[in-house]
């Protein structure tokens, strides 16, 4: 019995330590995704340990694969040291080393360099754009395949709050094509959303006018758009109470209750090509329940005048002319 529970030790020891193979980087590899459940870090809650204790050989054996890692288990404010080991299989080829997270606050990435020593790098949202080596939206690194032998690289990620953990390394070419396409699509889409908010501008911007007609008994004539075609006219379709008009001078003024402007395409669009030009929406006075009310209205008015000027007649007005105007005025009479 006791044999049995030695082996299911054995087997759990050996589940929890499962060890990180080496990233091999070759010719015939263009792209190398690691997922956070493929790993080896060491999660550091009290950030407490320095890169020194890290990157000492008695910490080592402490740096564990998680497969069960979750995107819930991430803590906010600790700090996760990664442990990546690369080995170039005589690849002549530029790598880049790529994180995808790009809310993630800093990244501390610690470079191998020829003589055994590492080189620090920080990266992260709280720096400036200016300090990142590469001028893109994630954080980027240019790795250095100068041996292939095996080289260790560590990571130190720390975030307020949840951060993606995912490491990717790419050939620079293979960079460069994806994030061209991606900032393609990019400049369409936002090129679409552009052009909408351009369009519902000019369309709310777009003002009533009212041309007034000097002829007796015609109507003013309302444009609420431009003019859109020719064939449509150029005035506006009214709704007088759900039903479609294009003259309104048979409607008394005191009679409209409510009178709504349709200007925007796709709201007049139930409306089809006569609504092309802006729809009026006109509802007015209805019957009520309840008794019966009559309203009687009337005016009544007089005009007379008050002081008249008396008119003179033609032999009293050539007292007030010149001598020769009134011969020649009273000739004419």
């Amino acid at each position: 019995m006791k044999k049995h529970l030695l082996v299911l030790w054995l087997i759990f020891l050996s589940l929890n330590n499962v060890a990180q193979p080496v990233a091999t980087l070759s010719d015939s590899t263009y792209e190398l995704i690691l997922m956070p459940n493929e790993l080896m870090y060491i999660e550091d809650r009290k950030n407490e340990f320095t890169f020194e204790q890290i990157s000492s050989p008695a910490f080592q054996g402490q740096f564990k694969v998680h497969p069960n890692y979750l995107n819930k288990d991430f803590v906010p404010n600790a700090s996760y040291w990664i442990r990546l080991p690369l080995r170039f299989n005589s690849s002549k080829n530029t790598w880049l080393l790529e994180f995808y997270d790009q809310t993630i606050d800093n990244i501390w990435v610690y470079v191998p360099q020829k003589d055994g020593t590492y080189q620090c790098r920080q990266f992260g949202d709280r720096l400036p754009f200016n300090a990142r080596s590469v001028g893109h939206k994630n954080f980027e690194l240019i790795i250095n395949n100068f041996s292939v032998e095996k080289q260790v690289y560590f990571f130190k990620i720390q975030s307020h709050e949840f951060a993606d953990l995912r490491v990717a390394l790419h050939l620079v070419n293979r960079f460069i094509n994806y994030a061209t396409n991606e900032y393609f699509l990019y400049g369409i889409f936002y090129g679409l959303i552009a052009l909408v908010v351009l369009y519902n501008l000019l369309t709310y911007m777009a003002g009533v006018q009212i041309i007034s007609n000097s002829q007796p008994g015609t109507s003013p004539q309302i444009r609420v758009r431009v003019v859109s075609t020719a064939l449509s006219g150029t005035t506006a379709l009214y709704v007088v109470d759900g039903v479609l008009t294009d003259d309104i001078s048979n409607i008394n003024t005191s009679d409209i209750v409510e009178m709504n402007v349709l200007k925007d395409a796709s709201a007049a669009a139930i409306y089809g090509s006569r609504g092309a030009n802006g729809v009026i929406i006109i509802t007015t006075k209805k019957g009520a329940e309840g008794k019966m009310k009559i309203s009687y209205s009337n005016n009544i008015g007089i005009r007379q005048a008050s002081n008249l000027v008396k008119k003179t007649n033609s032999a009293e007005s050539s007292n007030y002319l010149p001598d020769d105007l009134a011969t020649i005025l009273l000739r004419i009479i």
